[in-house]
């Protein structure tokens, strides 16, 4: 998922390109905002979720009062493991992960269309070079 939050923006440059659309930045810049809000969103709250079920497979009791009753179903080869997950959902929730995740979308679709447009502009020279020795 990271890798797909990470890609987005080339691919879209790409597939931008390809359609020869007009107002190319301004499609570009809308439809990655929306894009990348939603695959951040959706990473944030999966890793939340994915340690949420992870506890319950390894046994612990959420509804239980005391430390002895969260990890008396655990078995001791997985303890550290739970308490590792346990202290890491303690923190922030998943929206205040995601809303932090989501102010690094202007970078990262800045770079992909700089990065879009260096290529691009590499590609047309090499082949301008190309045909004209």
């Amino acid at each position: 998922m990271l890798a797909l939050i990470v890609t987005a923006p080339f691919a879209l440059y790409y597939i931008l390109k390809k359609l020869n659309i007009t107002f190319h930045l301004l499609i570009y810049s809308v439809v990655g905002i929306c894009l990348l809000l939603i695959l951040i969103w959706t990473f944030a709250w999966w890793v939340d979720k994915a340690d949420l079920i992870l506890l319950k497979h390894y046994g612990y009791n959420d509804d239980a009062m005391g430390s002895v009753g969260m990890y008396e179903n655990v078995k001791p080869e997985n303890l550290e493991k739970v308490k590792t997950i346990q202290t890491r959902i303690m923190g922030i929730g998943w929206p205040l992960k995601a809303i932090f995740g989501s102010v690094m979308i202007i970078p990262l679709l800045m770079v992909g269309y700089i990065v879009g447009m260096v290529v691009e502009g590499l590609r047309k020279y090499v082949l301008e070079k190309k045909y004209v020795d």
